[in-house]
């Protein structure tokens, strides 16, 4: 004998019934018997009448669950989004869309919330945002180099721990590094010149070190092949001090040296 369907399931069935499907697809959408759906729709006030297809009257009906079209309007208006209102109201934001739609919002975009979110931000959370996205443009960015690296015939050792560092693609003698933050990594001001430092401190130790400079998180065939230039010519030169070449995600060249940082 076939298992009943959760309850959770019956919610969705009905939720999706909501949204415009038949009885029949939001069942089978949810694994819940046709019958059961209809008798849950029945016992709400919830059905449509057959041929007819009005989710206002559907909605309206509604709230006599303690939703108000109204208020989610209103609320939404404000600024609140469509999953926070389905919390606030214990249910699904398929049926605050539907709410929405009865009362004549127009919806969001996912770049018109992301702005909203972003307006009601403190300058402290802007630039945590803005920090974890280069993070995520340089982890990226790291694994692009990598697959390119490897095309080209090398074999990069990635994240390999060198002092108090983490190189992001090591190919001995060379330390490849992806920078995807918008400051020159050769900057003395910005965070105390940190990356100035790095390349400093890793050329010291004895390292050659190739940066590429990519705000936008792209690296080209250009940046690649410069990177492995630049191996194949001073993987035989002498160790400390050693070289840097900074270039940019095109390939461009932005600064080159040995051991004159400071």
């Amino acid at each position: 004998m076939p298992s009943k369907a959760p309850d959770s399931n019956v919610e969705d069935a009905v939720n999706a019934y909501l949204e415009g499907a038949n009885v029949l697809v939001a069942a089978r959408a949810h694994h819940v018997g046709s019958a059961r759906l209809s008798g849950e729709l029945k016992k709400r006030g919830l059905m449509r009448p057959v041929g007819h297809a009005q989710p206002a009257t559907v909605v309206k009906r509604m709230e006599n669950y303690g939703i108000n079209s109204a208020e989610v309007a209103a609320l939404y208006r404000a600024g609140v989004s469509e999953k926070a209102l389905a919390e606030k109201y214990g249910t699904s934001r398929q049926v605050i869309a539907a709410r929405l739609r009865v009362e004549g919002v127009e919806r969001r975009g996912r770049s018109a919330a992301q702005q909203l979110r972003i307006d009601s931000m403190t300058d402290d959370e802007i630039g945590l945002l803005v920090r974890n996205m280069h993070l995520a443009f340089e982890a990226d960015g790291e694994d692009v180099l990598d697959t390119m690296l490897r095309a080209r015939g090398l074999n990069p050792v990635p994240q390999l721990p060198t002092g108090r560092y983490n190189i992001d693609r090591a190919v001995l003698p060379v330390a490849m590094e992806v920078h995807a933050r918008r400051h020159d990594p050769l900057d003395r001001a910005h965070r105390g010149g940190y990356e100035r430092k790095r390349i400093h401190n890793l050329t010291d130790w004895g390292w050659h070190v190739h940066y590429i400079w990519t705000p936008g998180g792209v690296i080209s065939d250009a940046a690649a092949d410069d990177a492995v230039a630049f191996y194949e010519r001073v993987k035989g030169a002498p160790a400390a001090p050693g070289e840097y070449r900074v270039v940019r995600g095109s390939g461009e060249l932005v600064a080159s040296g040995r051991g004159d940082l400071y």
